[in-house]
């Protein structure tokens, strides 16, 4: 029995490891897939377009393959912080952003980057009040 508990707690890190490099993957992946995503004129706009099948296509995929890197590593910040920027300029899904944006400043609070896009974000609801508030946040913490 203390063997067997010392080869699983041996292997636990290795474990985490090798899930941690499978999420790099998919948020890899997905990071491929939104620059394409941004490449295509019209994807992200309310203006129909040739592409929009394609955009939706390629968001879905781009979508899921964040999805699977935080399944894999719930601590991996970048991948929520990508996953927010993917729903609230081709998704137009602002309160995914938000409830994302909000993991991925838990997780690293000293990215700036995710105070200011959290703002962008309340701002493109109109919420300017909240932009400002979120704006600030990081200064503050």
């Amino acid at each position: 029995m203390k063997k067997l508990l010392f080869t699983i707690l041996t292997m636990l890190p290795f474990l985490c490891i090798g899930q941690t490099q499978e999420a790099i993957k998919f948020d890899n992946q997905a990071g491929e897939l939104y620059n394409k995503l941004a490449s295509f004129e019209g994807c992200g706009t309310e203006i129909p377009s040739e592409y929009s099948l394609k955009c939706k296509n390629i968001y879905d995929a781009s979508f899921s393959n964040y999805s699977k890197a935080i399944e894999l590593s719930p601590n991996y910040d970048q991948a929520y912080y990508w996953r927010a920027l993917l729903q609230h300029n081709f998704g137009r899904d602002y309160y995914g952003s938000i409830s994302d944006l909000t993991r991925a400043i838990e997780l690293n609070p000293e990215d700036f980057q995710s105070y200011n896009n959290i703002a962008g974000t309340y701002l493109s609801l109109g919420e300017i009040i909240e932009a400002e508030i979120n704006r600030i946040s990081f200064f503050l913490s």
